[in-house]
């Protein structure tokens, strides 16, 4: 093995075609609005089976209202918390994943970064042919 060289353990597959990777992810987006049809469904078939006479037997004041405002209260904590601190987590794990993979942006964004690299370098041989002394408030940040 060549030093320097890096050894992926589980190296992706680049077998099926990309409308396969575009139709997975239509599909899951889509599926978001068919789960909270089905949660709300089943808070309700739950409160009219069991959690009616639960609820009647130790706290009569509470109602269907209420139940469905506490489920949709703890909804609202898990979609905080999966904004605040799960969400970039994954981001960033599908950032790396872009960067990795064939993607057109990623690749128009290193040949502008070469092609800056070589505008640069042509600049700095004018400015030394011409004796230009570079501005030291215009030094490019590393």
């Amino acid at each position: 093995m060549k030093k320097g060289t890096k050894i992926e353990l589980f190296k992706q597959s680049k077998i099926l075609p990309t409308w396969s990777g575009g139709f997975l992810i239509q599909l899951q987006q889509s599926l978001v609005y068919v789960g909270i049809c089905n949660i709300v469904m089943i808070a309700i078939t739950m409160w009219y089976t069991a959690g009616y006479e639960i609820t009647q037997k130790y706290l009569p004041s509470i109602s269907i209202w209420h139940f469905l405002i506490l489920l949709m209260s703890g909804w609202l904590t898990v979609m905080f918390i999966d904004y605040k601190f799960l969400h970039p987590a994954r981001q960033r794990y599908m950032n790396k994943q872009v960067a990795k993979h064939k993607n057109p942006a990623m690749e128009l964004l290193q040949k502008v970064d070469r092609d800056n690299e070589d505008i640069r370098k042509g600049i700095a041989k004018i400015n030394k042919t011409l004796g230009i002394k570079e501005n030291v408030g215009a030094k490019r940040k590393k």
